[in-house]
């Protein structure tokens, strides 16, 4: 019960602790009433003083219960004050601004506050994304005097949003305001980003730029998108971010503001001077319906040679028996436009084949310059006699990718080791051992 009691006591406190709007109004106007009051009775002091009814210390006191009286009417009105918001947002505009960087536009209306005639109050605004502050000027200083014109205020994006939440600090009180930005209307320009702009990629490869495009104007638009500045040979694609359908153009809904892309740009297989091993600037460019740039990104591409690996043998017909060993060369090619390094065999060996190869890893397989190497398959004992499929390639890794050969495909036929022995004898002891055991016949059959 004892528990009980002291809860319901704590949440009484609690309770009478809270002041609301409400509680602050009520105060002032009390506040006001002592004021008048005041008023009053140093009013009625001063006549008496003129009469020479009134000491001068009476007259003092009454004229300092007049100013705490005007204290905290003054004290009232800023405690109800710090219970409204300070500003009305009358508007908060997205745009771009010179160089294609996002600028938001805050106009605010001060509210009326009850303070002292000529109090000069002071405020720092800004915006957040998140828990981070994404506007610079991270803070700017607002000063409200006595008349209520609207407040300009401009902040340079540094990370792009689409709601912000604006933040008004003064002393120790803050008011946040979450907002969703208005776009700015008649700029007709789109700014194009791109997360990746300058890459690598192999000749005959392909690489891949996510693009984003962001519009400020209202309304349905349709627009045209080409890459510009690649050079011959070179092909560009353009994909849809999510659905991967290709498109040749595009166009923004009523509520849409960005569009992702993808940019796929194809390399030629066969590498050229003029442009192998170089920084290649190009230019990502969106159109109006007219024809007219409303918006580029520049994007750079290097392309870079690596190897292309190939395995060629003569001979795709392997015969072993059971615990025989054959030994064949394997040739590696490089038809790539640079050396491949460390290059390694990857084999898939049927169960009672074992494969090894000589060298087990080969350091340089430079251009146009074949590598012999040489494969042993070994049939293990009870390898079961048949034909197997033997799959073997070579691979390397250069700086940007794994890179493989195709697989060379062998045929293995596992001989009964029975008829494998007499086929390995030379063929005159193989014909001494035909008439042999056909004279051994023939006398048997005669005496039986």
């Amino acid at each position: 019960m004892r528990l009980r009691a002291l809860a319901v006591l704590c949440f009484a406190v609690a309770i009478h602790g809270q002041t609301s709007e409400a509680d602050r109004v009520l105060d002032l106007r009390r506040a006001e009433l002592n004021l008048r009051q005041a008023q009053a009775t140093m009013d009625r002091q001063h006549t008496l003083a003129t009469q020479g009814l009134a000491s001068k210390s009476e007259v003092d006191r009454v004229d300092a219960e007049f100013e705490r009286a005007r204290i905290e009417v003054e004290k009232a009105r800023v405690l109800l004050s710090n219970e409204l918001p300070s500003f009305r947002i009358v508007s908060a505009v997205k745009s771009i601004e010179q160089g294609m960087r996002s600028r938001v536009t805050l106009t605010l209306q001060p509210l009326a506050r009850g303070y002292a005639a000529g109090t000069r109050r002071s405020y720092l605004v800004s915006i957040k994304g998140g828990d981070a502050i994404v506007g610079t000027p991270y803070q700017q200083e607002v000063v409200v005097n006595d008349d209520d014109r609207p407040i300009t205020v401009k902040f340079s994006l540094l990370r792009e949003a689409d709601e912000v939440t604006v933040l008004i600090v003064s002393g120790t009180r803050h008011e946040e305001v979450p907002i969703l930005l208005q776009r700015a209307s008649g700029s007709g320009l789109i700014r194009v980003s791109c997360s990746n702009y300058s890459q690598e990629a192999i000749a005959g490869g392909r690489v891949e730029y996510p693009l984003t495009l962001e519009r400020f104007d209202i309304g349905t638009r349709t627009l045209g998108i080409r890459a510009a500045g690649l050079p011959s040979g070179f092909t560009a694609a353009w994909l849809d971010a999510e659905s991967k359908a290709a498109m040749t153009g595009l166009r923004f809904g009523e509520t849409e503001n960005q569009r992702k892309l993808v940019l796929e740009v194809y390399l030629p297989q066969q590498a050229s001077g003029e442009w192998l091993d170089r920084l290649l600037p190009f230019r990502v460019d969106v159109t109006s319906e007219d024809g007219a740039v409303v918006g580029s990104a520049e994007l750079q591409l290097q392309p870079r040679a690596a190897p292309k690996l190939f395995l060629t043998e003569s001979n795709l017909l392997v015969e072993v028996a059971p615990r025989e060993t054959v030994t064949m060369p394997i040739t590696i090619e490089n038809n790539g436009g640079a050396e491949a390094r460390e290059v390694i065999f990857d084999t898939t060996a049927p169960i009672g084949l074992s494969v090894e190869f000589q060298p087990t890893t080969v350091a340089t397989v430079r251009p146009r310059q074949p590598f012999a190497a040489r494969m042993r398959i070994t049939a293990a004992p009870d390898a079961v006699p048949g034909d197997y499929t033997l799959r073997v390639k070579v691979r390397t890794q250069s700086r940007l990718l794994t890179i493989e050969s195709p697989e060379q495909t062998f045929r293995v036929t596992v001989r009964n080791r029975i008829f494998g022995a007499w086929a390995m004898l030379p063929g005159g002891a193989l014909a001494i051992l035909v008439l042999v055991g056909g004279g051994a016949w023939l006398f048997a059959r005669r005496n039986g």
